[in-house]
């Protein structure tokens, strides 16, 4: 994948709710650190416990993040990302990070150093009050999410993470190396079961199971699925 420039990158960033609110020096302070690096499908891009010298920016392809813990190997997918979004909003206060963000899809990221970042934050209200904003969408997305997934049947979750997926990559073809197990801890399911329901769903030709993609058939069957409740 190509790298974009220090210039194309920041041409995103600027675009952004946050980016919006900053002046030409504060661009200026944040770019001379600005690093780049593309990753390759499957790669981490930042893991849980290690210490952060710098925010990530994801500006193109998807990522998900991951809170890893004792009860399962794989961890708890927390949240699936595209382009243009901060991937570590819940590490911003720490000194370390509290997840792993790995890449789904062939992906760029931007590192904005955390001492320039910090810097500008607190001396700008209007890109104070941005963050702000974006965490509070943030949090609310998954709140909702957790409260949504709380009251589904499992056969529900997984339609409601397909039909998420699907808004992703807008379109109804879902191509991404997110594995079975990714879908399965997503919906905070177990991975036997989240296979057995995908099969039925394409028993029920609701999907079209073809190796690692999968296609959405009847839009509308997916939708009344995911309504279904405990």
């Amino acid at each position: 994948m190509k790298i974009p420039t220090k210039e194309d990158a920041l041409k995103q960033l600027v675009k952004t709710s946050i980016g919006k609110t900053l002046s030409k020096k504060e661009l200026d302070l944040l770019t001379q650190s600005l690093k780049i690096i593309s990753y390759s499908k499957g790669e981490t891009i930042y893991k849980q416990g290690f210490n952060i010298s710098a925010y990530a920016v994801l500006l193109s392809g998807l990522c998900k993040i991951t809170v890893e813990n004792e009860v399962s190997s794989g961890g708890t997918i927390i949240s699936l990302l595209k382009p243009v979004n901060m991937i570590g909003v819940f590490s911003l206060k720490d000194e370390a990070f509290q997840a792993t963000a790995s890449a789904l899809s062939d992906c760029v990221v931007a590192f904005i150093d955390k001492n320039d970042f910090s810097t500008v934050v607190t001396s700008n209200g209007r890109c104070s009050y941005a963050l702000f904003e974006y965490l509070c969408t943030y949090t609310k997305q998954f709140v909702r999410q957790v409260v949504d997934f709380g009251q589904k049947s499992i056969k529900s979750r997984v339609a409601s993470a397909l039909l998420y997926m699907t808004d992703l990559v807008k379109g109804d073809f879902i191509d991404m190396p997110i594995t079975r197990n990714d879908l399965a801890e997503y919906c905070g399911i177990a991975t036997g079961s989240t296979i057995r329901l995908l099969s039925e769903m394409a028993k029920d030709k609701v999907i079209v199971l073809d190796k690692k993609t999968i296609r959405i058939k009847n839009k509308e069957k997916l939708i009344q699925i995911s309504k279904q409740l405990e």
